[in-house]
């Protein structure tokens, strides 16, 4: 079967918040294992190597289709996670599809090659899902830019330093990752994140770091920081 999993925790315009795949893995149970499924007979065995065909529709947050959008799968459905399968850019109608193993678990959603907008929502896909032709529509919202201006110790300035941005989501775990570098100033720019609620952490290539929690970051908006030090 397929699951519709929604970040709605991620965007201040939804309200619902879902378990994602972030966390701790879960326990074994203490009690005697449910009975097991009898074999598969060889007629029943899919080749390793199938693939199935998931269509989408990419859309932005008030349903009107989007264009030029890439449908992709992953094992799991942050950014870290690098794609297993891609499909060709979406059309005029934000129509697309791409081939996904059968018999992986993966997490279908879309991908904007100019990193302007970012996915809402993604598909869970278990093994052996027979996947419906009608399009799975993956909602697209626009990126957020975030600025802050980072002080070491002594309240000086960390001017021209690498600095890397991991985002956290409550519920998600590890989100998203990101590099930009202090200027003169000791001000950071990342032109565009995804949108929501985060945990943040500013790190230097040095391992200076601050950790900023539950981080308001609007669709389409900026958000400021203002000066931070660094530990």
């Amino acid at each position: 079967m397929r699951a519709f999993r929604s970040l709605v925790g991620v965007l201040l315009l939804l309200m619902s918040v879902v378990t994602g795949c972030g966390g701790s893995e879960p326990q074994p149970p203490t009690a005697s294992p449910s009975p097991q499924p009898p074999a598969a007979s060889p007629q029943d065995v899919v080749p390793q190597d199938a693939t199935v065909t998931a269509n989408i529709r990419t859309v932005d947050l008030e349903g009107r289709p989007l264009a030029n959008m890439m449908p992709i799968a992953t094992r799991h459905p942050n950014a870290f996670d690098p794609p297993i399968a891609r499909g060709s850019l979406t059309k005029e109608d934000g129509s697309g599809s791409l081939a996904i193993p059968a018999v992986e678990h993966i997490y279908v959603r879309a991908w904007d090659p100019g990193l302007k907008m970012f996915a809402n929502n993604y598909y869970e896909v278990l093994p052996g899902t027979e996947m419906d032709p009608a399009p799975l529509k993956v909602m697209m919202a626009h990126g957020a830019s975030l600025t802050a201006q980072l002080l070491t110790h002594g309240a000086q300035l960390a001017e021209n330093v690498s600095v890397d941005l991991k985002m956290s989501h409550p519920t998600e775990g590890p989100w998203w990752p990101a590099r930009a570098a202090t200027d003169g100033q000791g001000i950071v720019r990342f032109p565009s994140v995804p949108a929501g609620w985060y945990n943040i952490r500013l790190e230097t290539a040095a391992g200076a770091k601050i950790d900023l929690d539950n981080v308001e970051l609007r669709p389409g908006g900026s958000t400021d920081l203002g000066s931070v030090t660094l530990h």
